[in-house]
């Protein structure tokens, strides 16, 4: 039945699982539950025997018009290197390492984020230690 669905659709890239299926199906009418599975083991064992052929997930009859396998490079050709792996990192800014050289030989040590308040509570521990007033503080 196999070898008979892939020559009765004689396609030149060779036939699928799902269409020697569905071809067996449409001639046969009401097959089996285990169809699927009885298929696959079928289309394995046939082509461990090397009654059919097996090529980018097509099946096809030995000797029949299978495509043909890509010719060798011929000697002394140089191929690219592989493309590597992962997005390809940001390109550096060329004067980003000048302006960063330039600025460390400067020292700001206070260029930092701005002092902290002082919080409300440390502030009046502040004023009852030193023994000040509230009208000798301007806020």
């Amino acid at each position: 039945m196999i070898l008979e669905a892939i020559s009765a659709l004689n396609d030149k890239n060779g036939c699928n699982k799902s269409a020697i299926s569905k071809y067996t199906e449409t001639k046969y009418g009401n097959l089996l539950p285990s169809h699927w599975s009885l298929l696959t083991a079928h289309l394995a064992g046939m082509k461990d025997s090397g009654s059919l052929l097996f090529i980018k997930n097509n099946y096809f009859k030995p000797g029949s018009d299978e495509p043909r396998k890509p010719k060798l490079l011929p000697r002394g050709t140089i191929l690219p290197p592989p493309r590597p792996r992962g997005r390809p990192p940001k390109p550096k800014d060329p004067h980003a390492a000048a302006v960063a050289k330039f600025a460390a030989g400067f020292s700001r040590p206070h260029l930092g984020a701005r002092p902290r308040p002082l919080r409300p509570l440390i502030l009046l521990l502040l004023v009852v230690g030193l023994g000040l007033s509230r009208r000798s503080l301007s806020w």
